[in-house]
């Protein structure tokens, strides 16, 4: 899909905005361990910048997001994979917990920058 603007939106931003840095932990695949169970394989960290912030309350109920856990919605020039029937999500460090991917995440084709919404799945 063509860009809109000659550049990339959220990069050219990026200059004026405060970026979070961030760690990911990229999905490998999956294995068996030891005792027979089949395991996620994830690798080194990698890290990024972006912008995040955590996901509002009042779009919890409209979206049907548990009220139990924690959302946040990153917003980066890194594609991030997301949780789908073929492969798990990358795993997201920020801000001493541990996040992963929704399926629901969409890549902005036209501005070249990915949405990330993610949930808390533990603590670093």
């Amino acid at each position: 899909m063509p860009s809109n603007f000659g550049f990339n939106l959220l990069a050219t931003v990026q200059t004026s905005i405060n970026n979070q840095s961030f760690e990911v932990e990229p999905w490998l695949g999956s294995g068996i361990n030891a005792i027979g169970y089949d395991v996620d394989q994830y690798g080194p960290l990698v890290s990024y910048a972006g912008n995040i912030q955590p996901v509002d309350r009042g779009v919890y109920s409209v979206e049907g997001l548990d009220f139990s856990k924690d959302y946040i919605e990153m917003y980066s020039v890194e594609y991030i994979k997301t949780l789908s029937r073929e492969q798990n999500a990358d795993r997201i460090h920020w801000n001493n917990a541990v996040y992963k991917a929704l399926a629901l995440s969409k890549w902005i084709d036209a501005d070249s920058f990915c949405v990330i919404r993610a949930v808390k799945v533990s603590d670093a």
